[in-house]
């Protein structure tokens, strides 16, 4: 699916150059055509976007509600916290130092959390309709947006995400099943925002920054 995500934000940044390469050539009037039917076309390629994390929020925080209320075992809620403790460092590191976030560690720690708490709940029908949903580009938990390109939106994000993150935990440890549902869906929420933000500003983004990096999810 990466590779999916990527062709696709590629060809969305590519057909708005070349959107506008065709104003210049072939005068104003195609040049808003043009520019006008991108942009219908961007709406619906959000709009599926935003359908399947609504649908995957559903998912995983009915999963987040099950692990709290069958127990979490000691061994799984310490690999939760070593993710929170890595999530913790990446975005200590990122506030630091801009431009230095690590995309990938930071991809793979928050598909491994999402992926415990999925296995928590116990319920395979639940973690078969997720991969589902899943597949769709930019919905899942290891998506993609501009690593360096919005740093200062990056870095906000990923912050709150790992709120959400820790929040989110600490409720399924403590049995907490209904907060922990309300925090899983609001994160699947900030997530559908978060990627609309990020696509709206791509034609001011540099093309081709792109890289495996969660979208505050």
């Amino acid at each position: 699916m990466a590779a999916d995500d990527r062709r696709r934000l590629a060809d969305v940044v590519g057909k708005k150059a070349g959107s506008a390469n065709a104003g210049c050539q072939h005068g104003f009037g195609c040049h808003s055509r043009a520019v006008d039917a991108q942009v219908q076309a961007d709406r619906g390629f959000y709009a599926r976007i935003a359908d399947a994390v609504d649908v995957r929020g559903v998912l995983e925080g009915m999963a987040a509600r099950l692990a709290a209320e069958r127990g979490v075992p000691s061994a799984v809620a310490l690999q939760m916290q070593a993710c929170i403790a890595l999530g913790q460092r990446l975005v200590d590191a990122a506030a630091a130092a801009p431009h230095t976030l690590d995309a990938q560690r930071w991809s793979d720690m928050n598909m491994r959390l999402h992926t415990l708490v999925v296995q928590a709940s116990g319920n395979s029908a639940l973690e078969a309709a997720l991969a589902f949903v899943s597949r769709t580009p930019m919905a899942g938990a290891g998506a993609l947006t501009l690593q360096g390109a919005i740093p200062e939106l990056e870095t906000a994000f990923i912050r709150r995400a790992q709120s959400d993150h820790v929040n989110c935990v600490a409720a399924i440890c403590g049995g907490a099943g209904a907060r922990a549902e309300a925090i899983m869906r609001e994160h699947a929420y900030r997530s559908r925002e978060n990627k609309k933000v990020l696509i709206a500003r791509l034609p001011k983004a540099a093309f081709g920054k792109l890289s495996p990096l969660v979208a505050a999810t």
